[in-house]
């Protein structure tokens, strides 16, 4: 297969000047042969008409006033599922529906894993980083601890139901990483064994990187040899799901149908739940999603609401103060469906977007005003500045929400047991490490609580007395025996 040549310096370096960004050779002629080729690979990656155009068409429009234009509406009400209102009967048809399809692979997991660290205070995949469980494991870890246990307890379930099947591993795990941190999230796999799910099952793929802008559009420096760039948002997927061959083949030679999608900073999602996947199965849905219940009208969440016919995503801040605090006559919230970037997507669905509706998805940017690193050339370091020196431009994983051709509906998951964001540092109040450690610490007591009453704690379970189940033995507290409750934790 042909490939196509390397621009050379002279013409990496006229498109530059001909785009106006000639000022990031400044430190060229400083470099070694091999910086320089480094360097110029960057240069050659990124696509300076789109650059433009997103600094001209997203930077400096404020598209909040379009979006003012069209009516927002709550989800009715009737059109939301919640397990817990089902009667017994639906529930264990549609959890056996659920777990035969993962039984059979027909489901795979996205992990949106793009992302560093930074905002948790390390340099290194946000995934990589350990919460601080007494067992040390990793976000990634404990995900795909979850991925093989869901296959495990769906095959239990279909034993149960007198189907004559072992547990075994046919579901996919398809992760996303990006240029900052592709190798790295590989190498930490494969050193781990893969977490012990078979190595043919993992494949990992690349989003896009975009460049910072500064306000007047020009780039930044990183560092004395490096461009500023990140990872173009988790709705780079799409794209990046059409530029894989490989993954593409992956789908449609293993009999893939869903796709699970969610990101990489919740230590609880729960994902691959055979009930959740029964029910789409058995009302013929394209996808649904879950959401969680916000605790207080402003929480910092992204909000499903209706749009004429469409289901959207917005801000809270988007709703202002009085529709933010708008309330049915029990008192509920009428905005309240909270995201928690967890989507079940059909690969119809999937393939239908990616390859009918790229153009629009992939225009959809949003701008965010950030205090960006840049390399302080007198001191020779990279810092944080004081104050917002420029964009950074990404893309949503919720914006398909839109453009869905079909019933896509939504179910209310559990919060205290389906969500544990990890976006802050240790021992901030809120998303943090130390209240990701809280909330697993509790829900795995409850589990064991409940199915040994007499028991008592030594102390109540907390961010510093955790009490840790392994996420491999059990999916939501099932089969659990005394032998799994971890030494330490129970009174004598």
């Amino acid at each position: 297969m042909e490939t196509t040549p390397k621009e050379d310096y002279e013409t990496v370096r006229k498109r530059y000047e001909d785009a106006g960004q000639d000022h990031i050779f400044k430190y060229y002629e400083e470099y070694t042969e091999e910086e320089k080729e480094e360097f110029l690979d960057q240069l050659r990656d990124i696509d300076l008409q789109e650059t433009e155009r997103l600094y001209k068409d997203v930077c400096l429009v404020d598209h909040k006033e379009d979006s003012k234009d069209e009516e927002i509406n709550p989800l009715p009400r009737e059109s939301v599922h919640t397990f817990s209102k089902l009667d017994e009967e639906t529930q264990g048809k549609w959890r056996l529906t659920g777990a035969q399809q993962i039984k059979n692979g027909k489901i795979a997991l996205m992990l949106l894993a793009g992302g560093m660290g930074s905002r948790l205070g390390s340099d290194k995949p946000k995934g990589m980083y350990d919460i601080g469980l007494p067992s040390g494991k990793s976000l990634f870890q404990i995900i795909a601890e979850r991925f093989k246990r869901a296959q495990e307890y769906s095959a239990l379930l279909c034993q149960m139901a007198g189907e004559n099947c072992a547990p075994r591993y046919n579901c996919h795990f398809y992760v996303m990483t990006s240029g900052l941190n592709d190798k790295v999230t590989r190498d930490f796999f494969r050193e781990n064994d893969y977490f012990g799910i078979p190595e043919d099952k993992v494949l990992f793929f690349k989003q896009a990187m975009l460049p910072t802008l500064s306000f007047e559009g020009k780039l930044q420096f990183e560092t004395r040899k490096k461009v500023s760039a990140g990872p173009n948002g988790n709705g780079a997927l799409f794209e990046a799901f059409r530029s894989c061959k490989e993954l593409q083949d992956s789908v449609k030679d293993n009999g893939v149908e869903f796709i699970h999608l969610v990101g990489v900073d919740n230590a609880l999602n729960k994902f691959m739940d055979p009930l959740q996947v029964g029910m789409t199965y058995e009302n013929n849905l394209k996808g649904c999603s879950k959401f969680i219940k916000k605790k207080y009208p402003t929480e910092s969440l992204g909000l499903f609401v209706k749009k004429g016919e469409a289901i959207e995503i917005i801000e809270y801040t988007e709703l202002g103060e009085d529709m933010a605090t708008e309330t049915y006559e029990d008192g509920a919230l009428k905005f309240d469906q909270g995201n928690m970037v967890n989507f079940l997507i059909s690969v119809e669905t999937l393939e239908s977007l990616v390859f009918g509706k790229a153009e629009i998805l992939n225009s959809l940017y949003h701008r965010a005003i950030k205090k960006i690193p840049e390399y302080v050339e007198d001191r020779d370091v990279t810092e944080k500045p004081s104050k917002e020196n420029g964009y950074k431009l990404e893309l949503f994983v919720h914006s398909f929400l839109s453009y869905v051709e079909g019933a896509f509906e939504m179910i209310e998951g559990i919060r205290e047991e389906e969500f544990a964001p990890v976006k802050n540092k240790e021992g901030e109040p809120k998303d943090s490490p130390t209240t990701a450690r809280e909330l697993i610490s509790k829900l795995h007591a409850s589990w064991i609580k409940k199915q040994f009453p007499d028991v008592e704690f030594k102390e109540e379970p907390s961010d510093s007395f955790v009490v840790e189940l392994d996420f491999s033995k059990t999916y939501e507290g099932e089969f659990l025996t005394k032998e799994m409750i971890p030494e330490g934790v129970l009174k004598e």
